[in-house]
């Protein structure tokens, strides 16, 4: 069985809500360029609940004002210098 995508936006609650996303490369996965498993759709859903994401450039595309926001005023314990490095990445 190949692990589903989580939704994106159920990962940036986790990390709005300061839950570790980065042990589990869940922000990684959720953001992950390339298509989503073979033969799913958008209205798949993982075991924990998480919908399949197919879009990984669109997704952070569109949240990326959220994520920049959440850098910047938001990210506070040790969050701050992770999401920096993790978006200077993605870029």
């Amino acid at each position: 069985l190949v692990p589903l995508k989580p939704d994106p936006f159920r990962v940036l609650l986790q990390l709005f809500a300061y839950e570790d996303v980065w042990s589990n490369n869940r922000l990684d996965n959720a953001f992950a360029t390339g298509p989503a498993t073979e033969g799913t759709n958008i209205s798949n859903q993982s075991d924990d609940g998480d919908f399949v994401s197919g879009e990984g450039s669109a997704a952070l595309s569109f949240y990326a004002p959220q994520l920049l926001s959440f850098l910047l005023h938001g990210a506070y314990f040790d969050i701050s210098s992770k999401l920096e490095e993790w978006i200077l990445k993605k870029c």
